[in-house]
């Protein structure tokens, strides 16, 4: 099971997409700090490759990541490495991992009747090019980027092997030989198929990340709320520079 500290940590990813070209797992992050978004890069494991490698992303000016009306819903990658993001009020972008709306202005989408935009719990295009949509009523369905039900209208899908339910889902990413990934709130990743969501053979997954010795204390503070029950050794950075709220823990 994960550590407070690492949930601490999930809370602050807002989104996770899989490459269907190369597999790459991508993870967009906000530090309310700054209120700047971020990205890593980095398998289904392990979120980033390297512990430098935090990129700024540009979005649409109109569409801050946290906004509670026109905030970021789901982000999908599709086949041709477009990046599609999804919002709260009905919009869509098309760009890259670091800049959501580079290529064309922000379109309306639709989804499925009885559905709206805070029910989505997790989106992910196939490599056929299929958008995948999950809602918090343990229904999916499959569409293109601005018509979420345009091949199938919502049918049930469940999660087996634990009591997880679809609110304790961050995100669901679709790999190149169209494996269903899931990112669960309290650090554990699964996998199984659009409509299983198998947690049987599920692991943990980390953020690799170094942090200045000046942030640690306050940081832990927080997570744990002040009450320290166990010894922890953390990785600490020796140089000062910029890194989200997060570090690699073991307990």
């Amino acid at each position: 099971m994960a550590t407070k500290l690492t949930k601490y940590m999930m809370k602050k990813i807002i989104a996770i997409a899989i490459s269907s070209k190369d597999n790459t797992v991508y993870s967009w992050y906000y530090d309310e700090v700054d209120d700047k978004l971020y990205i890593m890069e980095g398998t289904s494991t392990f979120l980033n490759k390297s512990t430098r490698e935090f990129k700024n992303v540009i979005y649409p000016d109109d569409h801050p990541p946290n906004d509670p009306d026109k905030g970021i819903v789901a982000i999908g990658i599709d086949q041709n490495d477009r990046c599609y993001t999804w919002y709260k009020d009905y919009k869509v972008s098309c760009g890259s991992p670091t800049n959501l709306g580079s290529k064309d202005d922000l379109e309306d989408y639709a989804l499925p009747a009885g559905q709206n935009p805070s029910k989505i719990v997790g989106m992910a295009i196939s490599t056929e090019g299929k958008c995948y949509a999950w809602y918090d009523n343990n229904t999916v369905s499959c569409g293109n980027y601005n018509w979420l039900d345009r091949d199938k209208i919502p049918y049930s899908y469940k999660i087996v092997g634990s009591e997880k339910t679809p609110s304790d889902i961050i995100d669901i990413g679709i790999s190149k030989k169209n494996r269903t990934y899931i990112w669960f709130k309290d650090g554990v990743r699964s996998s199984g198929i659009t409509k299983t969501l198998n947690t049987e053979k599920s692991k943990n997954f980390f953020i690799k990340t170094l942090l200045p010795k000046d942030d640690i204390k306050t940081i832990i503070e927080t997570a744990f709320e002040g009450k320290f029950t166990n010894d922890y050794s953390f990785i600490i950075a020796d140089e000062i520079y910029h890194c989200p709220t997060q570090t690699d823990i073991t307990s």
